[in-house]
């Protein structure tokens, strides 16, 4: 782990990046400190520039619930800036809240499942052996349904 911070800190360029990651760090634990599990569990700390605190949110309700409960947000905020000594520096007078949706997942289209003839003709004899019950109805409209998509 040191080995990892001296190369870190080595350039100018990686060190005030290295500052810049350890600032927001700290900017989101003070965000999660302040703020309901649900709300800080769904949005992220961009910056604080001019005591404008700048969130992303997941989706609109929950920027909706930030904007409801502002008062209340900015009054912790004020709280733990002034009881702790690490958030000393962190003044906040609002919030800003942005919504970043993020890309869904596209979902592969499923492919229709076809009965083979040999699987057809074991779950026809199947059902012959049987006597009239629901499990008996079910598997002749799956026979049914597969002779239907094979036309």
């Amino acid at each position: 782990m040191r080995q990892l911070n001296t190369i870190l800190n080595a350039k100018n360029e990686l060190a005030s990046m290295t500052q810049r990651a350890q600032a927001l760090q700290t900017l989101q634990q003070f965000w999660q400190l302040a703020a309901p599990p649900m709300l800080h569990d769904a949005s992220k700390v961009t910056h604080l520039q001019n005591g404008i605190l700048t969130l992303y949110v997941n989706n609109g309700s929950i920027a909706a619930k930030i904007k409801l409960l502002n008062t209340h947000l900015l009054m912790q905020l004020h709280s733990l800036q002034q009881t702790q000594a690490q958030f000393a520096n962190f003044s906040v007078t609002s919030i800003v809240v942005k919504v970043q949706v993020l890309s869904a997942v596209k979902t592969p289209t499923k492919r229709a499942r076809v009965l083979s003839n040999n699987a057809q003709t074991a779950l026809t004899a199947f059902a012959a052996t049987l006597e009239p019950s629901p499990l008996t109805r079910q598997i002749n409209e799956m026979i049914q349904h597969a002779n239907k998509a094979k036309m």
